[in-house]
């Protein structure tokens, strides 16, 4: 999906440089509605796989339960329930009935989640669900050691207004490996416009405060401020008062105490809070911009921070990787992730206020900057945007190694000149202060001319120690990577193979040939073969909910992958539906 942005004027005002809100009813971010069912086994109103049990509850590393969103058997009409089949005595077939009416789980890592023996000897269980009509998300926590009938041991409920699609749901981990789920205020602008009250706390699952609740949070859950503070950020270009909280955020340890901590991303700066005590801990800002365009208008990218963070170790220091570029395969957005670029942060261990900028490389950015105040007569721009132009697309968490060098891999666009580049709707905009036929009109100008601009794919390949660029591949588009496609369980990537220029939205552009490659210790590609016929891959989303690699927009997209013949070796699917894998017999990579 499409992310709006207007555009930017230097100027103290978010509004100037914002994006525009995602409404609670739009289509989710967080993937496709699926079935929530997708059962194998049915057996009056229990249709779980039982030949594939995923949950291990009495925690004995064996997986001994499956568990399901559906109907309960007492009111299929309209209550859900969680229900059971488990070769635990204690559980046998059970449901536990959590919400009067139907409910989603489907997006954004929602779901059935082990959370540890909370309780007792069996995991307490969380579900994170949404009301399909009005988006409106919950989290509740289960104990399936108490005496059934049971209802559950602590509810949280977003605020009124809020949705899924502007609410985050994450496990805290602590040094037990007990996991404490969270609900908090995800992507939305500070103060919101939208008459819903806002929201500057997350609620996080605490079994002491089912005895005694939080007024904010209720039964069974803490609060916590998400809000960085004035104080925190002066200096910078980082105001509590007039910001956007982005989507998501990463679980980390911070301040070395073995507990995940919180860290929510917001324009310039991330604040990170403790997940073992609900303390401040840090607000970290950063100019990602400022060491590649030094000479650039002060904020020109208003400090965005879309994309994905991975967590890594570096040189025995703690490092994330910022990945701000589009998900692989997304040739739809003319606005290309508003702002592009890699960045590496650094910590030492143990020290939560050292979090800083070690190096960054700054791409591209949409639109056009204006000299503030703007005179409609006479605009005058002070940085031309890109367009498409430096355009960047990522898979996977990105992160990888060429021998044993941390290497981040990414796509490349390099654009002609779109034969509009919608200067005039810029300035329609700015002078009507965003007004949103104006923004329209922008939108459908951009989509217009940016989306059918032709040009060229790389696959370019950067060092994370200090972020040189280590190689370039021209003419190849990279949609994603595998240990598990090979024999020798080496990574590989699937690059396809471009004639040279091609339109950006790729509409009659025929598929590449898909190569099978390696990357060698000197950063160089090794083709190892090539996939029978032309045709581009099925991708999945993951939105993970832990510690470690996650997304502030798009999710991380991966093949979709399986082991369709039982060799042990995966296979990948394509989007015509065919499945293409390597055969011993054939030393080809053949048709399944």
């Amino acid at each position: 999906m499409m992310r709006p942005v207007v555009a930017c004027v230097l100027s103290a005002a978010l509004a100037a440089c914002g994006d525009a809100s995602l409404p609670a009813s739009a289509p989710a971010d967080g993937g496709a509605p699926a079935a929530i069912d997708g059962a194998a086994t049915c057996s009056g109103n229990f249709c779980i796989d039982r030949a594939n049990r995923t949950f291990d509850l009495d925690s004995d590393g064996t997986p001994d339960t499956e568990m399901r969103i559906g109907p309960c058997s007492a009111d299929a009409a309209s209550a859900s329930c969680l229900l059971a089949d488990s070769t635990l005595a204690a559980i046998g077939r059970a449901e536990w009935r959590f919400a009067p009416g139907p409910v989603r789980a489907d997006l954004y890592g929602f779901g059935v989640h082990a959370l540890g023996p909370h309780f007792g000897p069996l995991q307490a269980i969380s579900v994170a669900y949404y009301d399909p009509s009005t988006f409106h998300p919950e989290l509740v926590v289960i104990d399936p050691n108490a005496a059934r009938p049971s209802s559950p041991v602590a509810r949280f409920g977003a605020p009124p207004g809020w949705s899924v699609h502007d609410t985050w749901f994450g496990l805290v981990r602590s040094p037990d490996g007990r996991r404490h789920p969270l609900l908090a205020p995800g992507r939305h602008y500070i103060p919101r416009t939208d008459g819903v009250s806002d929201w500057s706390f997350l609620c996080q699952f605490d079994v002491a405060r089912i005895a005694a609740p939080a007024d904010t949070c209720g039964v069974g859950f803490r609060s916590v401020p998400t809000m960085f503070t004035a104080a925190e950020v002066a200096g910078t270009p980082a105001n509590p008062a007039n910001t956007f909280r982005h989507n998501g955020g990463v679980f980390a340890d911070a301040d070395g105490d073995g507990w995940d901590d919180v860290h929510l991303p917001y324009l310039w700066v991330i604040k990170t809070v403790s997940g073992r005590t609900g303390e401040s801990l840090a607000a970290s800002a950063f100019d990602v911009a400022l060491q590649s365009e030094p000479k650039a208008p002060a904020q020109f990218h208003s400090g965005r921070f879309y994309g994905s963070f991975t967590p890594f170790a570096l040189n025995g220091g703690e490092r994330v990787l910022v990945a701000a570029a589009n998900a692989v395969g997304t040739f739809d957005d003319y606005n290309c992730n508003v702002s592009r670029y890699h960045a590496l942060l650094e910590r030492t261990p143990g020290a939560p206020t050292n979090l800083r900028l070690a190096w960054s490389h700054y791409d591209s950015f949409t639109k056009n900057t204006f000299q503030s105040p703007l005179d409609p007569s006479n605009p005058v721009v002070t940085r031309p945007g890109d367009m498409l132009n430096g355009c960047l697309h990522r898979f996977s968490d990105s992160l990888y190694e060429a021998g044993d060098v941390p290497v981040t891999v990414y796509s490349r666009f390099a654009s002609d000149t779109p034969a509009n580049d919608c200067k005039a709707q810029q300035v329609d905009e700015v002078v009507s202060k965003f007004a949103p036929a104006k923004m329209a009109a922008w939108s459908a100008c951009a989509a217009a001319n940016f989306l059918p601009t032709r040009g060229t794919w790389s696959v370019d390949v950067r060092r994370l120690a200090d972020g040189a660029a280590l190689g370039s591949a021209p003419n190849r588009y990279a949609w994603g990577t595998s240990k598990q496609l090979t024999t020798d369980q080496s990574r590989v990537f699937l690059l396809e193979t471009l004639p040279g220029k091609i339109r950006f939205d790729r509409q009659g552009e025929p598929a590449g040939s898909l190569v099978v490659a390696a990357l060698g210790v000197d950063a160089a590609w090794q083709a190892l073969m090539t996939f029978p016929g032309a045709g581009r891959p099925k991708l999945r989303i993951d939105y993970p909910v832990e510690r470690g690699p996650s997304s502030t927009w798009g999710g991380l997209p991966e093949l979709v992958t399986a082991d369709r013949d039982g060799d042990g070796l995966a296979d990948v699917a394509l989007e015509s539906g065919a499945w293409v894998g390597w055969s011993e017999k054939a030393r080809a990579w053949v048709l399944k």
